[in-house]
């Protein structure tokens, strides 16, 4: 384990997560996470070459959509993000994983979880973990979808990272 976790680089980071072990009963809400919308928008890129399509504008468009669909669910009760157990902040972020500040975690348990990322449009990332120790999670699925707003949200906090370690080191001159 301890070798695992030092392959694992993680950043600083605020990350709201809401997990719970893995029972198989998720396995459905992971499936159905994405309606199509990601899918549509890759063949329509590939079919068309990216040549007429504007990627800000249909990303607007994927996300406005995504946002009725979630209005609709909750007004139909339909709401998949209810509460499913923990709720916790996460202070690091990687690639393969995220930690926790405290002790949370069931080393070598397997978990189920919603993590809200920022950036240009908050997103709910749905993800399976398993806990490498009682404060990391490595990532173990993840839609291939999600994993580029995933490796982009971490970019930024390594950006982020950067420019404060520049800015420590230039006023220390």
């Amino acid at each position: 384990m301890d070798e695992l976790m030092s392959q694992m680089r993680l950043v600083d980071a605020q990350l709201k997560v809401s997990f719970c072990l893995d029972d198989g009963s998720f396995e459905s809400e992971f499936s159905s996470s994405h309606n199509g919308l990601d899918e549509w928008m890759s063949m329509l890129k590939a079919k068309e070459g990216g040549e007429n399509t504007d990627p800000l504008t249909l990303k607007v468009l994927t996300e406005v959509l995504r946002k009725l669909e979630n209005i609709e669910n909750m007004l139909s009760g339909k709401d998949s993000l209810a509460n499913i157990g923990n709720e916790k902040n996460a202070n690091k972020i990687g690639y393969e994983g995220f930690g926790f500040e405290n002790a949370c975690l069931e080393t070598g348990k397997k978990y189920f979880a919603r993590v809200m990322i920022g950036g240009f449009v908050h997103k709910n990332i749905k993800l399976f973990f398993e806990a490498v120790d009682e404060k990391t999670a490595k990532i173990t699925r993840i839609s291939k979808f999600d994993e580029k707003e995933w490796a982009s949200n971490v970019a930024r906090y390594e950006m982020g990272a950067i420019r404060a370690k520049k800015q420590k080191d230039n006023d220390e001159y």
